[in-house]
């Protein structure tokens, strides 16, 4: 017996490495930044927050009617981690990880992708 395959999504794990310290200390620009790539992307927004470590530092979270986009930022290593979880074909999410690892100014990039179901 064969088993059907459900496939609900796509998962982009992302790493932004050798990272502007400044880009990744003040949530107001990631803010902004992380909206502007989700509009660019085709990506309904639905609501968003965005954290300010102290020193420095920023978490944020875009929940997208596609699922969410996240990041966390750690200056002091020039370090971000950054999701995409995606369902759906409306939106493009390499739109999302191309135009965050520009405002990051990164100097390498890692990708995972991984389809989320069974």
């Amino acid at each position: 017996m064969e088993e059907k395959q459900n496939i609900f999504g796509c998962h982009y794990i992302v790493e932004y490495i050798g990272c502007d310290t400044e880009k990744l200390k003040w949530s107001a620009p990631v803010e902004e930044a992380l909206l502007e790539s989700a509009r660019l992307s085709q990506a309904t927004i639905k609501q968003h927050a965005v954290h300010q470590y102290e020193p420095n530092g920023v978490s944020g979270f875009i929940f997208i009617a596609e699922s969410h986009v996240s990041v966390h930022t750690w200056p002091e290593s020039q370090y971000v981690a950054f999701d995409v979880l995606t369902c759906g074909e409306k939106m493009d999410s390499q739109v999302i990880i191309d135009y965050m690892r520009d405002f990051f100014k990164a100097s390498k990039t890692n990708v995972q992708k991984i389809l989320r179901g069974f």
